[in-house]
């Protein structure tokens, strides 16, 4: 794949929200999806939903 390939891929995918981080001294390079405000409280409050996590009775 060429440069100009990699760099499409990677405006592309910035475009969808996408987070490139370089790696640093605390950690590595990686990819994180950015969520806005709203996105973030929607999620907070999806996982609220439900109550505390009980015991599975999986073994």
């Amino acid at each position: 794949m060429s440069n100009a390939d990699m760099l499409a891929v990677r405006r592309a995918l910035e475009e969808l929200g996408a987070e490139f981080i370089p790696e640093d001294a605390v950690g590595g390079a990686g990819v994180r999806l950015r969520f806005d405000a709203d996105q973030s409280r929607r999620i907070s409050d999806w996982e609220a939903e439900g109550g505390a996590a009980g015991d599975d009775d999986v073994t």
